[in-house]
């Protein structure tokens, strides 16, 4: 409870950064970061350092009471309680958003607040309330990692790994599609996994997984781009209105440009 919450109000500063000075949602969370990691260090550094460890310039907490910890389901893969609460939770996630009122004002106000606002929905409200619980379910993730794998708070255990970046490719990845997000992490787990295991028993280095998953962003990126570039030739495209053929095309009175319309044609627009 206390990570969810503590991720949830975190993130609302994050919506309310893009509320009031229209900050980027991406870059602001992805800056937080490194606030939340320094202040962090911070504290278990000089509050919370395990000073009885072996290695004590280790910054590190004590580790947990062992009736704290998640069980483990699979010895031989340290698979713990952790991935049955992210396959449940993408599952009841995609159920909200599909098949309920408040997925529908959500995907509405992300796609088109202006239209949201007509429709009656307040976008303020949903900003804050969707933020406000993606943060949860990351404080419910760092939980998980802590109660399930590490037993302790160490240093850099969050933002060494590039969880963020990773992240937001596994998200693109999906189309933001909450089961398919489930298929998408497994799958670029197994690419980062697969080449440490790849780099220990041949000569192949571990920086593979690095250049196969940035292409699969620059693919994605293209996508997007492409995308954008279509949705505004569209959105230049008057609804409508014919597009003038050869015949119907004038000189203007002086003679300087041809017009795309005639006067009968202007009127009618």
């Amino acid at each position: 409870i206390a990570g969810c919450l503590a991720g949830a109000l975190y993130s609302v500063l994050a919506a309310w950064l893009f509320r009031q000075f229209n900050a980027d949602l991406i870059i602001t969370t992805l800056m937080l970061n490194y606030i939340a990691h320094y202040v962090t260090y911070y504290l278990v550094e000089y509050k919370f350092k395990d000073t009885a460890a072996s290695d004590i310039a280790a910054v590190q907490t004590a580790q947990l009471d062992p009736s704290l910890r998640l069980p483990v389901l699979i010895q031989s893969y340290s698979v713990h309680l952790g991935f049955v609460i992210a396959l449940v939770l993408a599952a009841v996630l995609y159920w909200v958003l599909r098949y309920t009122v408040y997925g529908y004002q959500s995907r509405i106000s992300g796609l088109n607040e202006q239209f949201a606002i007509y429709g009656g929905i307040s976008s303020l409200k949903m900003l804050y309330s969707t933020m406000a619980l993606s943060g949860a379910i990351a404080g419910l993730a760092a939980v998980c990692e802590v109660l399930g794998t590490k037993y302790r708070y160490v240093n850099d255990m969050f933002r060494s790994p590039g969880y963020a970046w990773v992240g937001i490719m596994v998200a693109l990845l999906a189309n933001n599609n909450p089961l398919g997000i489930v298929i998408s992490s497994v799958f670029i787990a197994g690419i980062t996994i697969g080449s440490q295991a790849v780099a220990r028993s041949t000569a192949v280095p571990v920086e593979v997984s690095s250049m196969i998953q940035g292409i699969i962003t620059l693919f994605l990126s293209a996508q997007l781009v492409s995308g954008h570039i279509r949705k505004r030739r569209k959105d230049r495209t008057l609804p409508g209105v014919p597009e003038p053929s050869a015949g119907e095309v004038s000189q203007d009175p002086e003679g300087d440009a041809p017009q795309a319309f005639s006067g009968k044609e202007e009127t009618s627009l």
